[in-house]
């Protein structure tokens, strides 16, 4: 699997910092050293506007829960040129991956029973030919009332 140029891993997360530069220039965050799978940032004909070449960028962020514990879904865009990015929390609640009633690591994880071994895969943007940005993920915010544990739905925005 391509990690992306200039990405490396990190230890003990799983996830991969990227390190690549968009456009000319120095690449600039309004939200810096976050931790993204740099693999995410896929179909770059669809991330892009095609009104006036924004490039846009959607992932899970852990950086708005001081615990890390939930995450949250972010979108981060760049004017044409995309020497900068700014941010914006596109979810309206916190996606709990360690309380999940679906695929859970189970005994096999000690500590860890309840948390979501698989999650985040589906997750998309597309800009519209109006420029606007659809964005799809699925997280795990609404609680099941019988177990306690959280589902897992998709969801939508239009930015």
């Amino acid at each position: 699997m391509d990690k992306g140029q200039g990405s490396r891993p990190r230890k003990d997360t799983g996830t991969y910092e990227a390190r690549q530069r968009v456009g000319e220039g120095k690449v600039t965050s309004d939200r810096p050293n976050r931790r993204i799978p740099a693999w995410r940032v896929t179909n770059v004909p669809d991330d892009v506007s095609p009104v006036d070449g924004t490039v846009g960028v959607l992932y899970h962020d852990r950086s708005y829960d001081p615990t890390r514990n939930t995450y949250d879904t972010t979108l981060s865009e760049s004017p044409a040129g995309g020497t900068s990015f700014a941010s914006a929390k596109v979810s309206t609640a916190s996606s709990h991956p360690c309380e999940s009633l679906f695929f859970r690591a189970g005994t096999d994880a000690p500590g860890f029973v309840n948390c979501a071994v698989f999650h985040g895969d589906y997750i998309g943007l597309t800009y519209g030919s109006d420029g606007n940005a659809n964005l799809v993920w699925t997280d795990m915010r609404d609680p099941d009332a019988a177990s306690g544990l959280y589902l897992q739905f998709v969801y939508f925005a239009r930015r």
